[in-house]
């Protein structure tokens, strides 16, 4: 018989909140090694503090989170954590291959260097000094110094950020491939679900203080969600819609088919104007459907 490994990282009980708004309360939730989740939700969902709570930035109130079964500010998991959040600082003296190599002389084994400068796009800064970067180049070099100490635990904030679209894609191909090399855990805050579907094992999708598992195919389907919105003074009860509104004559309906939709609306003689489909966008999947 397999038994199922325990879980890397656990939240028991939590409880924490900024003065009087709680982000979570009473939260437990366990969290398994060798996968990268997308963590997903809008502004003040708490996916910043969820990481914190990891790393030991932040304490719980009450409840208590653990990795490893011990508490995050051990010792011992000083070498098992690499994280790069929104936070990011260097010397302004000190050149991007030095950073590089300082981070590595705490580790018994890291990454190759140079293998770490081509992933992360820096070859043509690494004898640049850190004040001539700009935020985004701060961030790769955050990021590579993250990876530098092969940690089984990475928490990264936004690390797409600045990139552009042909870079974001490189960087999540060579984050899943370090993932599964290492069998590691990643968890990285995305505003873009929808750019890390080929490269994510599951989402987890902050709301109201709790937390939804989602599947990549699942988070497939939110994005291909169409809204349909049209003038009537007529109800239009649809059954297929995922979620349906109305407002005076102004009706928003929610579908899988839009398409399937309006073929119904003219088929019953079902008089409207001005009517509109398009796609949803990410704050709409996030904030209203999920």
């Amino acid at each position: 018989m397999t038994l199922n490994p325990p879980p890397l990282i656990v939240f028991e009980k939590v409880t924490f909140c900024y003065k009087d708004q709680y982000i979570f309360r009473d939260f437990s939730f366990p969290i398994s090694t060798n996968q990268l989740i997308g963590l997903i939700g809008v502004n003040g969902s708490g996916k910043s503090t969820f990481l914190k709570l990891i790393l030991g930035h932040l304490y719980p109130q009450k409840g208590h989170v653990t990795i490893q079964g011990k508490k995050p500010d051990h010792f011992s998991l000083r070498r098992t954590i690499g994280a790069a959040l929104q936070e990011i600082d260097f010397p302004n003296n000190e050149k991007v291959f030095e950073i590089l190599k300082f981070v590595k002389s705490q580790f018994q084994v890291g990454e190759d260097l140079d293998g770490l400068i081509g992933d992360f796009f820096l070859e043509e800064f690494r004898n640049k000094s850190c004040g001539q970067l700009s935020g985004g180049m701060k961030r790769r070099l955050a990021l590579a110094c993250a990876l530098v100490g092969k940690p089984q635990v990475l928490l990264l904030d936004e690390p797409t950020t600045g990139l552009d679209l042909p870079s974001r894609l490189r960087l999540m191909e060579n984050l899943k491939k370090y993932q599964q090399k290492n069998k590691a855990l990643v968890i990285m805050i995305s505003h873009h679900p929808q750019e890390i579907l080929n490269e994510v094992d599951q989402f987890f999708h902050l709301k109201g203080g709790e937390i939804k598992t989602l599947t990549p195919q699942e988070m497939t389907n939110l994005t291909q969600l169409k809204k349909v919105s049209f003038h009537s003074s007529r109800p239009f009860p649809w059954p297929g819609a995922v979620k349906q509104q109305q407002e005076e004559d102004q009706h928003w309906v929610v579908c899988e088919d839009s398409d399937q939709l309006v073929r119904q609306m003219s088929q019953n003689d079902f008089a409207f104007k001005n009517l509109i489909i398009e796609n949803l966008g990410t704050h709409e999947i996030l904030q209203e459907i999920l």
